[in-house]
């Protein structure tokens, strides 16, 4: 018997592609957000432990040439950060003698959290393309960007379903843990402290400096190389043979490294660039060009607060828990909050991270 062949047009497969990840294809393109996050976990299921760019690269070569986005694999990377903050994945370190000491994405295990405002976050990833939740509760799922929610006007039926699909219930305070409060001045003294106490470097190959002197709204045109001006302490980031760059914060004396701490420093830190950003907007406020978030009116009454610097995780996860992450011209993370909540959050962003409220001018 013959054997037909039919040959689909380009928007036939893209249908099929979003449909295979479990998304409805009359309402989203495989260019959305909500998409690329889905493929991105599709590729994880599959090839988790998988170092970072490695899960880039993979997801890359099935999307690139369907899609229509010049700017794949930026959109990719950004949601891939966002997803790993979420607890969608985990990134750890296994034994040297493994992979010589690089760092891997493992699939976080199927949980969920019920936040503040009685929703539930959907967080883990299945092994081999599973589904995370049985075929009832998935018309229920809500996509937004990196995020997966369900609501349910009978919150006890919700966890009662959620944990009958396998679902282990994590506690909200657990999955919101934060740094303790402090000052700027502290947080730049402690980094110092610690580079006086480390032992004299190497100069470090590939260095990365996230230069203090640029403006601090456009957060990827602060980094450049280091150059022989170069004097002081910086957070950095630098080559390894293997796997994504290291965070670091280092000490620079006529553009060599003389000096490095690596990130994080705090055994219960899993992430590098969570205490960078910290760091960061410490030196920023200390300098006295502290960062900036920004706050915008909707016509629905609802508020969108804008970053221009990445969150780290136990920011971006308040806020996963509280609103919805949207994209906002011009900034680099911006959420959609409610009126009543937004001057706690503009608080929080002050107190934690010493940030100022930019003109909307």
């Amino acid at each position: 018997m013959a054997v037909g062949i039919e040959q689909l047009s380009r928007d036939a497969v893209v249908q099929a592609s979003v449909e295979s990840l479990g998304l409805d294809a009359d309402t989203l393109d495989l260019d959305a957000p909500e998409s690329l996050a889905a493929a991105l976990r599709r590729t994880a299921s599959l090839r988790c432990p998988i170092g970072t760019r490695a899960l880039l690269d993979a997801t890359v070569a099935v999307l690139d040439g369907l899609g229509t986005r010049d700017d794949l694999r930026s959109e990719l990377s950004e949601l891939l950060r966002a997803m790993v903050a979420y607890g969608d994945l985990v990134e750890l370190t296994p034994p040297a003698d493994q992979t010589g000491g690089v760092r891997l994405l493992y699939l976080a295990p199927p949980t969920f959290v019920q936040t503040v405002t009685g929703t539930f976050v959907l967080l883990g990833i299945r092994p081999e393309g599973g589904p995370l939740v049985d075929d009832a509760l998935l018309p229920s799922i809500r996509y937004e960007r990196h995020t997966r929610t369900i609501s349910g006007e009978d919150p006890e039926a919700v966890v009662a379903a959620l944990k009958a699909s396998g679902l282990q219930e994590i506690n909200q305070a657990r999955w919101l843990r934060a740094p303790a409060e402090t000052s700027p001045e502290s947080v730049v003294a402690e980094m110092n402290r610690l580079l006086l106490a480390s032992s004299p470097s190497g100069d470090a190959t590939g260095l990365q400096l996230l230069d203090s002197s640029t403006p601090v709204g456009y957060y990827r045109g602060r980094w450049r190389p280091a150059k022989t001006s170069d004097s002081g302490t910086y957070v950095a980031r630098r080559e390894q043979a293997y796997g994504s760059d290291l965070w670091s914060y280092v000490q620079v004396a006529k553009g060599v490294t003389t000096r490095v701490v690596d990130l994080p420093t705090h055994p219960e830190s899993t992430r590098g660039c969570d205490e960078a950003w910290r760091i960061q907007a410490a030196v920023d406020a200390c300098a006295g060009h502290p960062q900036c978030f920004r706050i915008e009116h909707n016509a629905t009454g609802q508020n969108v607060l804008s970053l221009f610097s990445p969150p780290p995780s136990w920011l971006q996860r308040r806020w996963d828990g509280r609103g919805l992450p949207v994209s906002n011209r011009g900034a680099l993370v911006s959420y959609v909050l409610t009126a009543a909540e937004t001057p706690g959050e503009a608080e929080f962003l002050r107190h934690m991270l010493w940030l100022e409220e930019a003109s909307n001018d």
